[in-house]
């Protein structure tokens, strides 16, 4: 493990880096720089490449990271589950899990967060995520639309700005994109690799329940909003099926869920479809059949979950 030898105020933790790469190179870079510049913590860096083929040994030469290729694109579950895999053969005790598209603001957003998450019993930690313009991000699916799953970083329910940075926010729902870990209350795998990409947070923190994730609320992140995916229809795709997947698995349709919304987040060439909102439903309905993932390029819905349904906590360890 590449490790940073100023100590200050970790609590002797070890954390280990793993950013996954997809997408653009220099973005890759940009967040592999911002991570050497932090202080004060015991950590080590590893980049994942995720199946692009991509010469990352000539962008991060002389950077010292560790580069770890995977011969196919795993998706964003497939490069979390093998981070957290690899956070505990090295006795990490902390595993941070960063998009490429991410940048720290400061070169002491790592050593704050660990002492958050140190003083706190949450098994997923996450810094408020900032868009690069330095107004606060809208995460994950629109989530902000899941009033009964969660408080997004971007929720404030009405509470004032400066309320809310003197706050430790335990949550419902965190989006994956710079989650710090605790190893040891979790198992292998932690997302499910069905999902592949979009949605596996939301199971995520379907199956670990309330007061397992927080926010920082003093700690701030500058995300790059999908960049990586950007307007493809691919990512249209995975939204649509892996909702009804989600719905599927939880068996939300039978624990109080409610359909509040017919949405489509779709590129322009697919603006006829708002034309047909009751084919939207049609197409969400029959997304999911005998257990078998289907092709379908539309997200449809937004969702009202029940708070008070069963958690499925298999992600974590026993007693945690």
């Amino acid at each position: 493990m590449k490790t940073e030898t100023n100590k200050t105020g970790d609590g002797g933790s070890r954390v280990l880096c793993v950013v996954i790469h997809w997408g653009r190179l220099e973005d890759t870079r940009a967040c592999v720089h911002s991570l050497l510049a932090q202080i004060g913590v015991d950590f080590g860096v590893v980049v994942l490449d995720n199946g692009t083929g991509h010469d990352l040994e000539g962008a991060l030469a002389g950077t010292g990271v560790r580069i770890v290729k995977h011969p196919v694109n795993s998706g964003f579950t497939g490069g979390v589950n093998r981070a957290m895999e690899m956070a505990r053969a090295d006795g990490a005790d902390w595993c941070w899990l960063l998009n490429n598209d991410t940048v720290m603001e400061t070169p002491d957003v790592l050593r704050d967060l660990l002492s958050f998450a140190n003083a706190g019993v949450a098994t997923v930690v996450s810094p408020i995520l900032r868009n690069v313009t330095g107004t606060q991000a809208r995460e994950s699916d629109w989530s902000l639309f899941f009033p009964g799953l969660a408080l997004t970083l971007a929720d404030t329910r009405g509470l004032l700005p400066t309320l809310l940075k003197r706050m430790t926010r335990h949550l419902r729902f965190i989006s994956g994109t710079a989650w710090l870990v605790r190893v040891a209350s979790t198992r292998d795998p932690l997302l499910d690799p069905a999902y592949f990409a979009y949605f596996e947070d939301v199971d995520l923190a379907m199956r670990m329940g309330e007061a397992k994730m927080a926010v920082a609320p003093t700690v701030r992140l500058t995300h790059f909003v999908s960049r990586s995916t950007g307007g493809s229809l691919l990512k249209f795709r995975y939204k649509a099926t892996n909702l009804v997947y989600l719905m599927h698995k939880h068996g939300l349709a039978r624990r109080g869920f409610k359909i509040r919304y017919a949405l489509c987040f779709v590129p322009s060439e697919f603006r006829h479809y708002w034309r047909q909102p009751l084919r939207f439903l049609g197409v969400a309905r029959d997304a999911w059949t005998d257990g078998q993932q289907k092709t379908v390029p539309l997200p449809c819905l937004v969702l009202d979950l029940n708070p008070n349904r069963h958690h499925n906590r298999d992600c974590l360890r026993e007693g945690d």
